[in-house]
């Protein structure tokens, strides 16, 4: 009896005691739990975290420095490329017009003489005739002056409608031309210069060719290959004098939506393209018949200007 009181009295101390140590032993049986992050301390990890971020950031704006200058070099290729397919499509045009020739047997003739003109010199220019095309400046009040235009880029017009010249291109005089031969002897002369590539010398041909016969057979042809060799000596503003003096003086003629068409593409080489637009527009409606290959032309240079 005396051991059973003994031990029920260790049983109620170890119970008294409990109490105070049954967190510790808990504790120590019940699993871990997970402190959230929030509790976690700010230790080095979280620093190191925005230090790479400084570090992205940094990378990120040295790649965009590099998409852009990877984006000016492209834009520069992109027009360097543009150039060439424009130097090409000349080329290629030249080269049609040779094979044209050779496949006519060598002399191209017109089907009708065009209307004749007996005042080249003083005809008044209808301003309506090409939408956009405007007296843009006055001619100098000194004529003996000569001085080419400032703005390249606009079409300069006289007192009587006519495109100023620039100094240098009068045509050849009557003893420039008094033994030139005959006109058709005249005119193959300069179209083989054109068929050779001999652009200056062309040019100086038909000129010759104009001043002699201003009413030939092939006036009108003369003037527009003029232009043409003009136009591929780059000297645009004078090739669009001689495109519009020619769709003035010959507008029925066989090559008149060419000549129209050559007209605004001498405009945008000015990068005068609000005329050139309204050009390639009055090609199809002065010419409603024209070929397939006017056409196309006429498109490839619309999209060509932005038109």
């Amino acid at each position: 009896m005396h051991h059973l009181r003994s031990l029920f009295i260790a049983v109620a101390v170890v119970a008294l005691a409990a109490p105070a140590s049954a967190g510790g032993i808990f504790s120590v049986l019940s699993p871990q739990r997970a402190l959230p992050p929030a509790a976690v301390g700010q230790s080095g990890a979280t620093v190191q975290n925005v230090q790479v971020s400084g570090d992205d950031v940094f990378r990120i704006g040295q790649l965009e420095e590099q998409v852009r200058g990877l984006n000016g070099r492209i834009e520069e290729l992109g027009f360097q490329l543009l150039q060439m397919q424009e130097q090409m499509r000349q080329m290629q045009e030249d080269n049609e017009f040779r094979f044209q020739q050779l496949e006519g047997g060598g002399t191209a003739k017109r089907s009708d003489a065009g209307p004749a003109v007996t005042e080249p010199a003083t005809k008044q220019a209808d301003s309506s005739a090409l939408p956009g095309v405007e007296d843009t400046a006055t001619a100098s009040t000194n004529p003996g002056a000569g001085a080419p235009p400032k703005d390249i880029g606009q079409i300069i017009f006289d007192d009587s409608g006519n495109l100023v010249a620039p100094s240098g291109t009068a045509p050849a005089t009557g003893s420039q031309t008094a033994s030139l031969g005959s006109p058709e002897e005249l005119y193959q002369t300069g179209y083989n210069h054109v068929l050779a590539g001999d652009y200056p010398l062309a040019e100086q041909v038909f000129q010759d060719y104009l001043a002699a016969y201003p009413e030939g057979p092939q006036a009108s042809d003369a003037m527009f290959w003029m232009g043409e060799a003009q136009f591929s000596q780059a000297r645009f503003n004078e090739a669009a004098k001689t495109f519009l003096d020619a769709h003035k003086l010959f507008p029925k003629a066989d090559k008149g939506p060419e000549t129209l068409l050559k007209l605004g593409m001498s405009l945008a080489a000015l990068n005068n393209r609000d005329t050139a637009c309204a050009t390639y527009r009055e090609v199809l409606v002065s010419y409603p018949g024209s070929s397939k290959v006017i056409r196309d032309k006429v498109a490839r240079e619309q999209k060509l200007s932005s038109c």
